[in-house]
């Protein structure tokens, strides 16, 4: 091919600016010296996406001259050329010339001689598609020319089958026995529209499987039957409105890890009838297992172990007066007033303010032997940042198991006493 001139390529990107977003489409024809580019008619579909020539456009061209060159353009891309643009050329065995625009690049494309390899040639419906691999095979091996047939691009979803139509058009007959060389195995997908119809009325989408007819074994066919579902061991309950928060009576009949709710008014086994429970486990041991559950409330943290079958206490934990966490031994808080509370473990034992910082603890036995609550696992007051003791306590254990504290001195830069409570084991 002779190379473009520029007033041909001028006359092409003028084209393609005038068709633009549509792909333009035109001839070059040579009548011997002159070159001469004529416009064609985009009669496809979709004009932006492809094009196809007005068969009276490419009559007249002919008429004209020597076709050329065959001419489309790319909006909005580059000028590579797609698979179908390549097997095209090769089946016109015409250059093709592709300009894009509003780019303005030109790129001219050679078709191959003779037959495409068999192996590793692209998939274009028409042009390189399965029969066309069957026709090339015979010409190439067997010297023999199949006749190709029109054929539109989804006829199998129509419910066609052009190769049982044809085949015997084609030279081919029926056979048994043991396949051979140059045998052919005719099959076709099932065409799309017959599947819709012996689906239709099944599964439909409005229904949102109400029309599945046995749907646990439906469930369990597609592997969840064993899943967890929301409100399954109290995973995804809400705290109001909920059904699905499961629970006992009894604390100890909780064996099943998860997430449960207290038991309560008349609840057995809880360190709070109303506070949720989360309960873990794992297996071995004698064979009874290992049970850990844990319960928050307003209180603190409390836990508790099964081992060997057997169930331990609730031991819990509480904020001391300088916002540490620690193990909840018996606890008295004393507050300036006089004012006390005790924990379940510390119940009945009372406070009775002396005088200012005065405070007289009755009903225990003297101190808890818990270290986390200090050398002698008594006395717990505030601290300054550098952790030394904003109040000093001088206090003494009385014959009869009775506690005595009474902080008269004061660090100069202790805040008041009056301002201050008190946490003390016992």
């Amino acid at each position: 091919m002779e190379t473009l001139r520029k007033h041909i390529i001028d006359t092409i990107m003028d084209h393609a600016q005038t068709e633009y977003p549509k792909e333009c489409c035109g001839l070059v024809i040579q009548n011997s010296r002159k070159q001469q580019y004529i416009r064609c008619r985009n009669t496809a579909p979709s004009p932006t996406e492809q094009f196809s020539m007005h068969p009276e456009d490419y009559a007249e061209a002919e008429d004209a001259g020597t076709i050329i060159a065959i001419v489309h353009s790319h909006p909005d891309a580059t000028t590579q050329p797609s698979q179908l643009d390549i097997a095209q050329c090769d089946l016109s065995q015409v250059p093709w010339v592709i300009v894009s625009w509003p780019e303005g690049d030109i790129r001219t494309i050679m078709p191959t001689v003779g037959i495409k390899p068999l192996l590793g040639r692209p998939f274009v419906h028409g042009i390189w598609d399965c029969y066309a691999i069957v026709r090339d095979w015979y010409r190439l091996e067997r010297n023999i020319d199949i006749p190709d047939f029109e054929r539109s691009d989804g006829w199998w979803e129509r419910g066609e089958n052009l190769y049982m139509k044809n085949y015997a058009d084609a030279g081919f007959t029926e056979c048994s026995g043991d396949l051979q060389v140059g045998d052919v195995i005719i099959m076709q997908v099932q065409a799309i529209r017959a599947l819709q119809a012996a689906m239709e009325g099944k599964l439909v989408k409005e229904q949102n499987g109400a029309d599945i007819p046995n749907k646990p074994e439906f469930v369990k066919n597609i592997g969840l039957a064993e899943v967890v579902k929301i409100g399954d061991y109290g995973v995804g309950t809400q705290p109001t409105g909920s059904t699905g928060s499961f629970t006992a009576v009894d604390a100890n009949e909780l064996l099943t890890a998860g997430w449960y709710a207290g038991g309560g008014g008349g609840a057995r086994n809880f360190n709070s009838n109303y506070a949720p429970i989360m309960v873990m486990t794992r297996n071995g041991g004698d064979g009874t297992g290992f049970v850990a559950q844990i319960q928050v409330d307003e209180d603190g943290l409390a836990s508790r172990y099964r081992s060997k079958n057997q169930w331990g206490k609730w031991k819990t934990t509480t904020v001391d007066g300088n916002g540490f966490l620690k193990r909840s031994s018996p606890i008295i808080q004393i507050h300036p007033d006089g004012h006390f509370i005790t924990n379940d473990e510390s119940e009945g034992a009372t406070v009775t303010k002396l005088g200012l910082g005065h405070y007289k603890i009755s009903g225990i036995l003297g101190y808890n032997a818990d270290g986390a609550w200090g050398v002698h696992g008594g006395i717990s007051v505030p601290r300054d940042v550098n952790g030394n003791e904003l109040v000093y306590v001088d206090d003494k254990v009385l014959p009869d198991g009775a506690n005595q504290g009474d902080s008269p001195t004061e660090r100069a830069y202790a805040r008041p006493i009056a301002e201050q409570a008190h946490q003390v084991t016992g």
